[in-house]
């Protein structure tokens, strides 16, 4: 589990002005031991590592977004999810999330302009 720092810093910038979480599918054993695994990512996104286990759920299923929206406080219309396999952004876009295909930091920071978010 590599951190990708470039991703991380843009995530830092986006931090700074909005509320920032993970969402896995990785199992809450991941998540509850995310300090050890990857210290970047704990130290920038604090609690707000989640299992879509913890959910009863799993992405694309739409009940996995909306319940990790409940748990940070925040609406569907007012997210942008992004994620490396579209199948996933799809199920976030169907559930009423802002969508976007991860590729890269480069292709992310681009699409983070466009949205007027940095």
């Amino acid at each position: 589990m590599s951190p990708n720092f470039e991703v991380l810093a843009l995530v830092r910038k986006l931090s700074a002005r909005y509320r920032v979480a993970v969402l896995t599918n990785n199992c809450r054993l991941v998540t509850e031991n995310i300090q050890y695994l990857n210290p970047a990512v704990a130290e920038l996104f604090g609690p707000h590592v989640y299992a879509s286990a913890s959910f009863g759920a799993a992405k694309p299923a739409a009940h996995t977004y909306l319940r990790c929206l409940d748990a940070l406080g925040v609406s569907a219309a007012e997210t942008l999810f992004f994620d490396d396999l579209e199948v996933n952004v799809e199920g976030a876009i169907n559930a009423g999330l802002h969508g976007h295909v991860f590729t890269g930091a480069g292709s992310l920071s681009e699409e983070l302009e466009r949205r007027k978010l940095l």
